[in-house]
């Protein structure tokens, strides 16, 4: 349950960006203080955001938003090319371990060529 919590703590921040598609492979990150568990999409470009006159560039997008049930979805997707949609925002607290993050609603495979 702390791992979901990490993801409810950031809906309450308004985001910097809005409708952003942020493809890469989704992978699962494990911190020891606190110890949570988290989903970052790893994007083969960097990912800019520009927010409050302060520009932020990272390949790795910590993924925010998710209920429990599209988290658990999600799980299965790790390891895989995936596509999130949603508002990007810097990190601000304690429970951003990302320089950038998006909240999302779901996480979907990339469609193959």
């Amino acid at each position: 349950m702390k791992s979901f919590l990490a993801f409810l703590l950031t809906l309450g921040v308004a985001a910097s960006a809005m409708g952003e598609t942020i493809k890469g492979r989704l992978e699962l990150q494990e911190k020891k203080d606190p110890e949570v568990t988290y989903l970052v999409v790893k994007s083969p470009t960097k990912v800019v955001l520009t927010e409050g006159g302060q520009k932020v560039t990272s390949n790795s997008v910590q993924i925010a938003g998710l209920n429990q049930k599209e988290w658990d979805k999600a799980l299965k997707l790790v390891g895989k090319e995936v596509v999130v949609e949603g508002n990007l925002m810097g990190a601000h607290t304690r429970y951003h371990f990302e320089p950038i993050l998006i909240i999302t609603s779901k996480v979907t495979p990339a469609k193959s060529k």
